[in-house]
């Protein structure tokens, strides 16, 4: 499932740079139908029949939208960049039409420009969304939320008018960044085992509570899907994927699937940064060879798209800041030498 999600904002310079860029593009499709709103809006469109893929073929101005929008200025309370996830003041439902297989399009505007085309995707489709078309996962649920996250891709999603409006309306949240710093291959009795060290730095202008890999079990990095998740291979000809090995549970953990304890977040102040090292303990064995390093951080059972968080709102926004919410993919370069080859050098 996650595979195809594009890899988010991890630095504030780049958002820096976006907000620099002029606000009003050339040739900006203007909203044709509802009134020209101030600030970011999401629009869904009049003829609920018209599904994704014939509405990416039509201009982006002559798609007609409802009147109303479906989640409004008003409705947002931040707008998080590194995750590309709209916090909401209060929940909203889920639109009450099915979701079309073939995705239900989504217009989102700012300051009364069409700024790019969505979708409302199911995972029960058979198809996969149009190329380049940010995507909210609906997941088969239905009721309502006030988190609703969006992937796809970063030169679609960080446009300089959203983040313009939702700087000057105070909504705007520029998140945290993560970086994998050191990777090492180790031998193991059954493949390998893979130590790394990895650094979050918070870039918003609150305190931010992110995950603290020394607070938890790593178990439950396992069972959330977390840390290290994959090594590609780089070298010519190869196409080696090589992934964690399953692990028998031996021993039982005390919280079920799909819990979370407030316990494992650390709270980290604007501008601060944590580093730690953790450990990978049954990875499949690795041949020699050059690799990319793929790590997962983020919150627990995160699934962007319109879902339901782990935590309650009160857990998530505590007095002295609020937890972090998203899922950001970093990759290290890795060689794994071959020990009777002694002409391999590192990077």
């Amino acid at each position: 499932m996650r595979s195809g999600r594009a890899l988010p904002v991890s630095s504030l310079a780049a958002v820096v740079l976006v907000l620099a860029v002029a606000r009003s593009a050339p040739g900006a499709a203007p909203l044709a139908g509802p009134p020209r709103n101030a600030g970011v809006s999401v629009y869904l469109l009049k003829d609920p029949d018209l599904d994704t893929f014939r509405a990416a073929e039509l201009p982006l101005a002559d798609l007609p939208l409802s009147d109303t929008p479906w989640i409004a200025a008003a409705d947002i309370e931040r707008y998080d960049v590194s995750a590309h996830c709209f916090q909401l003041k209060r929940p909203v439902p889920q639109p009450p039409s099915r979701v079309s297989l073939r995705g239900t399009p989504f217009v989102v505007t700012a300051d009364g420009q069409r700024c790019y085309l969505g979708t409302l995707w199911t995972m029960i489709s058979s198809f996969a969304p149009p190329q380049g078309v940010p995507t909210i996962t609906t997941l088969g649920r239905t009721g309502s939320t006030d988190l609703v996250g969006i992937e796809g891709p970063a030169a679609v999603l960080n446009d300089a008018r959203l983040f313009a409006a939702l700087q000057r309306d105070g909504q705007f949240s520029a998140g945290i960044e993560c970086s994998l710093d050191r990777v090492d291959v180790l031998p193991a009795p059954d493949g390998a085992s893979i130590r790394y060290t990895f650094t979050v730095r918070n870039r918003d202008r609150d305190a931010l509570y992110v995950l603290d890999t020394d607070r938890m079990d790593y178990d439950y990095v396992r069972r959330y899907q977390l840390g290290i998740v994959a090594l590609v291979s780089q070298d010519p000809g190869r196409r080696d994927v090589l992934r964690p090995n399953p692990i028998r549970q031996v021993k039982e953990l005390p919280l079920p699937h799909g819990k979370i304890d407030p316990a494992w977040f650390i709270r980290l102040p604007s501008g601060e940064s944590i580093t730690r090292t953790a450990t990978e303990p049954a990875f499949a064995a690795v041949p020699p060879g050059r690799y990319r390093c793929i790590l997962w951080y983020g919150y627990p059972a995160y699934s962007p798209g319109f879902f339901a968080p782990r935590l309650t709102r009160a857990e998530r926004e505590r007095p002295d800041g609020r937890v972090w919410l998203g899922l950001l993919r970093v990759d290290h370069p890795v060689l794994v030498k071959d020990p009777a080859d002694p002409h391999n050098t590192d990077f």
